[in-house]
């Protein structure tokens, strides 16, 4: 309805270090959907089975009428959950990024807000946390053990930004939500083309092509061949998207730029 192909993306307006006071953040703007994204990080102690690594996200819905409240809520409680699905089972790659010594790892806590609203919200929530957490440095700790045999961390002194441990994020991905209008199936659509939508089906998908997680949203059943087309769709515009949206970034981090421009991508 925009002018754009069925499998084309919006532009997308990304920013990183866009809020102070925490590990990393980021903000993206894709059409008319606006999230920003920011990261907390606390050090726990694993205990024997070393599992406190982990990364928790909460999505809030903002700037809605206050008439909306009650939907306000419930759109923040469905995306919070959606967006943890991405981390309900363990990433190696992340995981073993976040852990300091066999009894300790670091906790991340993701907060992000929505601001406007224009569709593919859950994607553009996904987008945020993956750009936020790339933005994201920890601190370096060592160990050392304790007389009576215990393992204690301690913070090194040197806090240059080159001391600090960027997160492995290579195997993390982002939603790709695909929504029939009629009888075509679409990406990244508009707000106007979900509410004519006969159903929607969004894919976790990374870097690698690999489908990490499905989530079927609303609407009408999927037949087996259509979802099997679908996510052939879903995986091309996905890892195309993640390989470009990670190239830019590193750019933007490389410069220390907190701005720039990505360009639409017709896949």
């Amino acid at each position: 309805m925009d002018g754009r192909q069925r499998l084309e993306s919006r532009n997308i307006q990304l920013k990183v270090g866009t809020v102070p006071s925490c590990y990393g953040s980021a903000s993206v703007h894709c059409g008319g959907t606006k999230a920003i994204a920011s990261v907390q990080a606390e050090l726990s102690d694993t205990g024997a089975e070393g599992s406190g690594a982990s990364v928790e996200v909460s999505v809030t819905c903002s700037n809605m009428p206050s008439s909306a409240g009650r939907q306000a809520e419930d759109m923040s409680a469905a995306l919070t959950a959606d967006a943890n699905r991405i981390f309900a089972r363990p990433i190696p790659t992340l995981i073993k990024s976040l852990m300091v010594s066999d009894r300790h790892a670091w906790k991340l806590f993701v907060d992000v807000m929505l601001v406007e609203y224009d569709g593919c919200l859950l994607d553009v929530v996904s987008i945020a946390v993956w750009a936020a957490l790339s933005d994201t440095k920890l601190p370096t700790l060592s160990t050392f053990t304790n007389a009576d045999g215990s393992v204690g961390v301690e913070l090194s002194l040197e806090m240059e930004e080159k001391n600090k441990k960027p997160l492995d994020l290579s195997s993390v991905p982002t939603y790709v939500s695909i929504t029939q209008v009629g009888k075509h199936f679409i990406a990244d659509a508009t707000a106007i083309e979900e509410a004519c939508a006969g159903c929607r089906i969004s894919y976790a998908i990374n870097a690698r092509n690999e489908v990490c997680c499905i989530h079927k949203s609303e609407g009408r059943g999927l037949k087996p061949t259509q979802i099997v087309s679908t996510m052939g769709a879903a995986t091309q515009f996905g890892s195309n998207r993640m390989k470009f949206l990670d190239k830019k970034l590193q750019d933007l981090i490389d410069k220390d730029s907190g701005d720039d421009l990505l360009d639409r991508d017709v896949l």
